[in-house]
């Protein structure tokens, strides 16, 4: 995660999560939006139980923000494209 100058945003979901799968073409959608911003990432948790331990996954969906390797922000929970983008934007 320290090869980009692009913050680096992950969404750590599951294929069971309800709310992971209602926010997944949002995520998306934001993805598009910010392609020149910031690079989008998805984890599937489930996968990837030992990273999502590390960084301390509790609640899903879980969106991380990376700044030169180093967590900088996360929220949990569903959120609309548009509110994802403005949360991103705060960073950047």
């Amino acid at each position: 995660m320290k090869n980009s100058d692009l913050p680096i945003v992950v969404d750590f979901w599951a294929p069971w999560c309800g709310p992971c799968l209602s926010m997944a073409p949002h995520f998306e959608k934001a993805a598009l939006a910010m392609s020149l911003q910031a690079q989008f990432l998805k984890v599937n948790n489930d996968n990837e139980q030992t990273l999502g331990s590390k960084l301390l996954i509790v609640n899903i969906p879980a969106v991380l923000m990376f700044k030169e390797g180093e967590e900088i922000a996360r929220f949990t929970g569903m959120r609309s494209s548009k509110q994802i983008q403005k949360w991103v934007t705060q960073y950047i």
